[in-house]
């Protein structure tokens, strides 16, 4: 049964995100050690008009959820084994490739709010990527103090949205880019 619940858990059907290269340098394993860690696993069905995915988190389930344009971001709900493992590992790469990362929960220190921090496994690996959900489009991010771990932003680079590294994953950009990303996370 599938059933329908917004995805943000500040702005009921919308999702507003910043995203940010992390100074791999800066990113220690102090940090690490206090954070909530999640597993996770997803592809895409569609990717327009808009992006279908399913996604699975290690020890919690599979989820499908559809992401609209003007943020709109919706969870479909919980798939159960077998539907959800059938979904991601036969349907999803026929569409692009998976995605695989380890993501951080950290607290951003204001408002409640948390950063995510992705550090990408597989084709994508050594990207290491930060988002934080905002409750309002207009949100003061820049006002607040920022973690010094916090590299360029990225927000309005195509190449560091999901579904893009599941179509043109890190591995296979061109290496005068890869090299030129490294550098900008210290790497």
């Amino acid at each position: 049964i599938c059933y329908l619940s917004v995805m943000s858990k500040l702005t009921p059907g919308k999702e507003y995100e910043r995203k940010f290269l992390v100074r791999a340098v800066l990113f220690t394993g102090a940090i690490l050690r206090t954070a909530v860690q999640l597993r996770i696993r997803q592809g895409y069905l569609a990717l327009v008009p808009a992006q279908v995915r399913v996604r699975h988190v290690h020890g919690e389930g599979y989820v499908l959820e559809i992401k609209g344009e003007d943020d709109l971001e919706i969870e479909c709900g919980a798939l159960a084994d077998p539907y959800g493992r059938e979904l991601l590992e036969k349907y999803a790469p026929r569409v692009a490739s998976i995605i695989e990362k380890v993501r951080y929960e950290i607290p951003a220190g204001f408002d409640g709010l948390s950063w995510e921090v992705d550090i990408f496994k597989g084709d994508n690996a050594p990207l290491l990527v930060a988002e934080i959900e905002m409750p309002e489009k207009d949100y003061p991010l820049l006002e607040r103090e920022l973690p010094a771990w916090l590299g360029e932003e990225v927000t309005d680079d195509p190449r560091f949205k999901n579904k893009n590294l599941a179509v043109r994953p890190f591995k296979t950009w061109p290496k005068s880019e890869q090299k030129k990303t490294l550098k900008r996370m210290g790497l």
